[in-house]
């Protein structure tokens, strides 16, 4: 039974692309007055040292962001393989009131 979760997730990752278990943002979890405000979070089930990316979210909604992630990501596994990703070195940031990766 495992096998095939994992042989339908990868085969969900190639026709949908990396991110076919990602929901969006909230757009409130995105808002800063400050760089302080920001903190980097996994954009999906897998972190950079699993072949996933990172994103910038408000560090207020953190909790809620990785409890949503624990939900969605019950039954996924993740590759063991440094992401390549240019996310994955960049640093949150607040710009025009929006946090963002630099």
């Amino acid at each position: 039974m495992i096998i095939i979760r994992i042989s339908l997730y990868f085969l969900t990752l190639f026709i949908m692309g990396a991110h076919a278990c990602t929901k969006s943002a909230k757009p409130n979890s995105l808002l800063c007055k400050t760089n302080s405000d920001c903190t980097e979070i996994k954009v999906d089930c897998c972190d950079c040292n699993s072949g996933g990316k990172k994103r910038a979210i408000n560090k207020h909604m953190l909790q809620e962001e990785l409890d949503r992630l624990l939900v969605q990501c019950e039954e996924i596994l993740c590759i063991q393989a440094l992401s390549t990703d240019e996310s994955c070195t960049q640093k949150s940031a607040c710009q025009k009131g929006i946090c963002v990766l630099k």
